[in-house]
């Protein structure tokens, strides 16, 4: 914690690195219980305070799972504390359900990742049921 000058205390911001993770020793439990995770994606998770971001693409995978077997997710930061997650096949065609229909892209009014992890973006994999970054892959 630093101070501001004023008596009051205010958060260093600091960055996860997610450099080091390049496989995974050990898998972690989705929220339902639909996919598993990488250590990577626990670690942002868990410290990146972001059990809502897992949960949500978790959410979509009884629609998708099937139709689109490797998934690229990403969510980027559009405004201060605004952002978009985003569901590609791999090949940058979005994400579709079993009914062929296209997934939407989800909308957030309101986050505070970049704060809890000073990323703008992260990037996953989806593939066989398992989340990971990028760099797990």
């Amino acid at each position: 914690m630093l101070g501001n000058g004023n008596g009051h205390k205010k958060s260093k911001k600091r960055k996860l690195d997610l450099s080091g993770f390049t496989g995974t020793s050990e898998y972690h439990a989705g929220t339902f219980g639909l996919i598993q995770l990488t250590d990577g994606v626990h670690y942002v998770r868990e410290e990146g305070q972001a059990h809502w971001l897992i949960t949500d693409i978790e959410s979509y995978q009884p629609e998708i799972a099937r139709s689109t077997p490797f998934q690229s997710w990403k969510l980027k930061k559009t405004g201060e504390i605004t952002a978009i997650l985003e569901c590609t096949d791999g090949d940058y065609k979005p994400c579709i359900d079993s009914r062929g229909k296209q997934i939407a892209n989800k909308k957030y009014k309101l986050t505070d990742f970049w704060k809890n992890t000073g990323l703008d973006e992260v990037k996953f994999y989806l593939y066989n049921r398992t989340l990971m970054l990028t760099s797990e892959y």
